[in-house]
């Protein structure tokens, strides 16, 4: 055999070695098993609270989205009000100012027509005396 022991074949004496093993380091393997059982506890325990959290953020995270949502709509909603509004008010003033030109016009047109009647009633009354 080369210098390896079979796991198989155990050698004389091989259970005394275990049970001193088991006297010598016992202790020890029970306080690390404790140990790593405890931290293991902790990492299972700050997983649920690290995916309570985070499940609480994405929940608030999706109503302060469907919150501005909704902000959004009321101020596109509020300027295509206000918008509607201006472009009725600018269309009154279009029609008024279209309106007050034609007046204007028809009053220099009358007013032109009414200077060539006087002028001629001028000249009428200027060549009878």
């Amino acid at each position: 055999m080369s210098g390896k022991i079979s796991k198989e074949v155990k050698q004389p004496g091989t259970a005394e070695i275990e049970a001193i093993r088991s006297i010598i380091f016992g202790e020890q393997e029970k306080y690390f098993s404790q140990k790593i059982q405890e931290l293991e506890e902790q990492i299972k325990k700050l997983q649920k609270e690290f995916s309570k959290r985070f499940d609480d953020l994405t929940n608030r995270a999706s109503r302060e989205k469907n919150e501005q949502a909704d902000k959004l709509s009321t101020v596109r909603a509020q300027l295509d009000d206000r918008n509607k509004d201006l472009e009725q008010k600018i269309n009154n003033l279009l029609e008024r100012l279209e309106k007050g030109i034609t007046e204007l016009q028809q009053k220099k047109i009358d007013g032109e027509f009414l200077s060539h009647q006087l002028i001629e009633l001028a000249k009428i009354l200027h060549t009878k005396s």
